[in-house]
């Protein structure tokens, strides 16, 4: 997976909506149209499956505080620029979650949509067990070598 923001949320998207039961919607720049965000929030807050959002918004994050406040399903801060403080101090009622890294929204959004999928919840075990293999034969090799 590439490292850049854009590209790790739509193969996210991408890759959830392949089933067409799940839908990780990422927006751009709605933050700036608050009109539109309301009204692709409404949208998916009828919809009947499982949804999560990832903004990314750079600078001072409106995007995903005010996403939050109107969504009744997950919302994550995921900015483009790294660590943003103002991703964390939304006021009360705003309850977005904060990833840093982009890559690691694949799996987060993995997590939260396992269980209402077998599918993605037997990637996700075989992903968890392919990085417990690497980590123990990792702490294998360093046995080796303090050993010698």
């Amino acid at each position: 997976m590439q490292t850049g923001s854009r590209v790790v949320y739509e193969v996210a998207v991408e890759v959830f909506t392949e089933n067409r039961r799940f839908k990780a919607i990422t927006k751009r720049n709605n933050h700036k149209q608050p009109a539109r965000l309301q009204s692709v929030i409404a949208e998916y807050n009828k919809s009947g499956r499982p949804v999560m959002m990832v903004g990314c918004a750079g600078g001072t994050d409106a995007l995903s505080g005010t996403a939050s406040y109107l969504a009744k399903f997950p919302v994550v801060s995921c900015p483009p620029d790294g660590m943003n403080n103002t991703c964390l101090t939304n006021p009360p009622g705003s309850s977005n979650a904060f990833i840093v890294k982009p890559a690691n929204i694949g799996k987060f959004a993995a997590q939260m949509f396992a269980c209402h999928s077998k599918e993605v919840a037997d990637a996700l075990e075989a992903n968890i067990a392919e990085k417990i293999t690497k980590l123990e034969k990792a702490d294998e090799q360093l046995r080796k070598k303090q050993r010698m």
